[in-house]
């Protein structure tokens, strides 16, 4: 054996050095930046941390620190390119900029990539003539989840020192709140609250947490509650392609009665707006939250006219689902009852100009793209393009918009136009012999009326 590592002696310089190797490799820890999740949302009145902004474009530095910005006004503005009013602020915060140089500075924030920014504003740029210099934060989290929002556009107001000093909506971003804010640092403005998420899973059924189960042995399920704080408003509908997208269930969050309304009697098929809807009742802007005219009395408005609704039908009943719907509002909603109804009225019409088919898809994939500067279709049906108008582009139309071309092939067509724009649509719309007209007639509306009891 040999001697050398058996000696007591000899074998206590290694032991040391062992030991003190295993030390510091016990207290090692590789440097690692701050994960996303580690920063908690800010309120009014917080410090903002010294954090680092990635992504920055159109700016000196594709990063900087929020410390960079002090001894200026920072108006950060969270945006997104399917938000109409997002869009339409870009031009004022771009005067504001100028008019208030070296004072302010306003910094647009997007969770959406580079990519999607960056072409949304080059054709945002060929429409106005010019390209609107406002430095974006693209592909962002950390500021996302420094700033907690549901709802858009959302503007966080930081001091010339760092702190947070307003939390507004877009209609608080104007010169006079400015000027009142730079001279004594906070100003007197409506502050926008939007509810904190709590967990919800629209897979599984609403209301039920292992009461009996977990729910995969369910028949049949219906709810009706009043409103539930922490669910965002809105609706979800299931449809499977085995079931060639019949309906199996419809969840409702959080929405008035009218919304229901329009849901229900849309049967998953026509899509009811507001400009699709008459009332006969006397107390219709209560219905609607027309009187609700800060965000205290929308509060209040809401907990008493808004709800949240689930049914779950079986196979054999997915036909049936949006009467089943239908039947719970009328026995559950006393005060009113909805009934379509045929009624004269003015209507917007997508109609063909000519018998030419200038539409047919040549076929190959299906595409569907779209966004507020025009679309692309190839391989689609036009109804896909005629939902996109109704449901989005032109909602706000003052009279309910029709599809009347009868046409039930696929079709390639693209493009280019104000989407919320019918005269600019027209143009656009020549090259494919259709055209958006005004006409007036009977057409189904959805009336909403007084039952008598």
């Amino acid at each position: 054996m040999n001697s050398r590592f058996c000696s007591p002696g000899r074998i206590l310089p290694y032991l040391f050095y062992f030991s003190l190797f295993y030390l510091l490799l016990w207290c090692w820890k590789p440097a690692r930046g701050q994960s996303v999740a580690a920063y908690k949302p800010l309120q009014i009145g917080d410090t903002v941390p010294d954090v680092t902004i990635n992504n920055i474009l159109h700016y000196k530095t594709p990063t900087a620190k929020l410390s960079d910005f002090k001894g200026k006004l920072l108006i950060l503005d969270f945006w997104a390119t399917w938000c109409t009013p997002c869009v339409a602020m870009i031009p004022k915060m771009d005067s504001l900029q100028k008019q208030f140089e070296g004072k302010v500075q306003f910094l647009s924030v997007a969770y959406q990539s580079e990519k999607e920014v960056a072409a949304f504003m080059t054709k945002l740029a060929s429409r106005r003539g010019e390209r609107i210099p406002i430095p974006e934060v693209v592909g962002d989290k950390i500021l996302n989840q420094l700033f907690y929002h549901n709802a858009l556009p959302h503007y966080i107001w930081i001091d010339q020192d760092g702190i947070v000093k307003a939390v507004t909506g877009m209609k608080e971003v104007n010169n006079q709140n400015i000027e009142s804010f730079l001279k004594a640092r906070q100003a007197s403005m409506a502050e926008k609250k939007d509810d904190m998420a709590i967990p919800y899973n629209r897979d599984k059924p609403f209301l039920i947490d292992g009461n009996g189960g977990k729910g995969e042995n369910l028949i049949f399920h219906a709810a009706f509650t009043g409103f539930t704080e922490g669910l965002s408003n809105g609706y979800n509908l299931t449809r499977n392609k085995e079931d060639n997208y019949l309906t199996s269930k419809i969840s409702v969050r959080n929405l008035s009665l009218p919304q229901i309304y329009c849901l229900a009697y849309g049967e998953g098929k026509t899509y009811l707006g507001k400009n699709r809807l008459i009332f006969e009742t006397a107390d219709s802007l209560s219905l609607t939250g027309a009187l609700a005219d800060n965000d205290q009395h929308y509060r209040e408005w809401r907990s008493n006219h808004t709800f949240c609704y689930e049914v779950i039908a079986p196979p054999f009943l997915k036909k049936e689902i949006y009467k089943m719907m239908q039947q719970d509002l009328d026995r559950l909603i006393r005060p009113y009852k909805a009934e379509m109804k045929l009624r004269k009225t003015k209507f917007y019409a997508l109609i063909r100009t000519s018998a030419r088919d200038l539409l047919k898809s040549a076929g190959g994939p299906s595409q569907s793209n779209f966004d507020g500067m025009g679309c692309k279709l190839r391989n689609e049906p036009l109804s896909q393009f005629s939902g996109q108008l109704n449901v989005i582009y032109l909602q706000r139309l003052p009279y309910p918009f029709l599809n009347l071309t009868d046409y039930n092939e696929n079709v390639d067509m693209e493009i280019q136009a104000n989407m919320s724009s019918v005269e600019s649509l027209n143009q656009a719309l020549e090259k494919y012999d259709l055209k958006i007209v005004e006409q007036e007639g009977e057409i189904p509306m959805l009336v909403i009326e007084n039952r008598i009891l």
